[in-house]
């Protein structure tokens, strides 16, 4: 049998019969490259998050054909959270003064304390999650509409983790809030 070699790529000869075969090296080779691409992709995304700002920030807002004081009344008891919000799967009542919740969702658990309260205008809750890097404050805003009130809320996100900021950076932050207003919504007025 004839064999011609040209780099990795053998041509084999035997009488008619002639094909290709491939060396092991250069599909190692390959599979290495687009490896180290995508290694290479990864550590870039972190890489940009750990450089992005830790602070992260959105607003949204949306009319309820509900009066201002049955939405304040419902948002200031963080029990009805599951009720509308699918990711939280439980909530128990803390303490009174001040508000707290203990609130449970799929990525895990913390505690969340409501402050400033002026019924039936606003709010604020902040909460932290100091094993992921992440805390917050929510201020929500009712104020009275000819629908029967409009929810603004106000989002102020604090990311120390550069893991969470990678993701985050991706994210469309109002969008996200514009979606939970959208299901508050839909609760309160079927």
């Amino acid at each position: 049998m004839e064999k011609h070699c040209t780099g990795n790529l053998a041509w084999r000869t035997s009488g008619r019969v002639r094909g290709y075969t491939v060396g092991g090296s250069w599909m190692k080779r390959i599979f290495l490259f687009s490896a180290g691409g995508i290694a290479a992709l990864v550590g870039l995304v972190f890489g940009i998050g750990a450089l992005h700002s830790p602070d992260f920030r959105a607003q949204a807002s949306i009319e309820i054909a509900r009066p201002s004081q049955q939405v304040y009344e419902f948002l200031t008891n963080a029990e009805n959270l599951p009720k509308w919000s699918p990711e939280i799967e439980k909530v128990v009542k803390l303490s009174e003064q001040p508000l707290r919740f203990q609130v449970s969702s799929r990525g895990g658990s913390n505690v969340v304390e409501y402050y400033d309260l002026q019924p039936p205008r606003t709010f604020a809750s902040r909460t932290a999650m100091p094993e992921m890097g992440v805390s917050g404050i929510w201020r929500i805003e009712i104020e009275p509409s000819a629908v029967g009130c409009k929810v603004t809320s106000k989002v102020e996100m604090k990311i120390e983790s550069a893991r969470w900021r990678a993701i985050a950076q991706f994210m469309d932050a109002n969008g996200e809030e514009q979606k939970t207003l959208a299901a508050l919504k839909e609760y309160l007025e079927k």
